[in-house]
């Protein structure tokens, strides 16, 4: 997936300046996709150049003009086109993996410090996931987008149920490391 579908998709809810889309992503979608703001700006440019995508410089009531992003039909139909494709690749690419299987060379201690320190951080990101499914209603009406929250929920669903398994994985395996070391 390309960061300018993900920006096409969010402008199709509304219009966005580059920080409104980096806050909704990083409010939102944060446990799937994640960008950061010099690379939405870098493809807000991109899909303007293509046409896909207008801009307005508009006064803001806190400081400097903004610059405001609106999808044209043409990014509507470049996004509408991408929804179509039949393949979709879901990256898989996880440091953290690879380091546990590399783990022979440390200590069975700082291993299991190592798999508590993700846990927390998995147990941070279920709390992250419950925070996003409290706010659906209000982005969605917000956007005036209320027909969107069945499919907002359906990928909401999806982050549960991988944070589920990646906190029972954690939990298993510190159970697996101490019962080896009682052995």
């Amino acid at each position: 997936m390309s960061l300018s579908n993900a920006i096409l998709g969010f402008l199709n809810y509304a219009p966005m300046t580059g920080y409104d889309i980096k806050k909704f992503m990083d409010d939102s979608v944060n446990f799937f996709w994640m960008a950061q703001i010099s690379q939405i700006y870098r493809e807000l440019k991109v899909l303007e150049s293509k046409g896909h995508i207008i801009s307005e410089v508009k006064p803001s009531e806190k400081g400097p003009e903004k610059r405001v992003y609106f999808i044209t039909d043409s990014g509507r139909s470049q996004l509408k086109s991408w929804l179509a494709e039949v393949h979709t690749d879901e990256i898989m690419r996880n440091e953290f993996m690879i380091r546990i299987l590399f783990s022979s060379l440390i200590s069975k201690d700082e291993l299991t410090l190592c798999i508590q320190n993700k846990l927390k951080e998995y147990q941070k990101e279920y709390q992250m996931l419950q925070l996003v499914e409290s706010r659906i209603q209000e982005y969605a009406h917000m956007f005036g987008k209320e027909e969107e929250v069945f499919y907002w929920k359906l990928v909401l669903k999806r982050g549960f149920y991988d944070l589920e398994a990646k906190l029972r994985w954690a939990k298993e395996v510190l159970k697996d490391i101490s019962g080896e070391e009682n052995q």
